[in-house]
């Protein structure tokens, strides 16, 4: 679900965040406290995050192109 179906909802993105991966804020804070005093590890789980991101973008992005493509024929 992207944040604006969220809001569409009126379902809080960090509640929905804590359901969804079975955490609370006292986990989400621990955990960014330990990752955050790695940084390479850190800096290589956000680098890989956002490959991700980018590739799912891309993704979406070819799908729009294609059905742009396939209506118009």
């Amino acid at each position: 679900m992207t944040p604006a179906t969220l809001k569409n909802q009126d379902i809080e993105l960090m509640d929905y965040l804590y359901k969804k991966h079975d955490i609370d804020s006292v986990t989400l804070s621990q955990s960014n406290t330990y990752y955050a005093s790695l940084p390479d590890v850190y800096d290589k789980m956000f680098d890989s995050i956002q490959i991700k991101l980018e590739n799912k973008v891309d993704e979406i992005n070819d799908s729009r192109k294609n059905q742009s493509q396939t209506m118009g024929k």
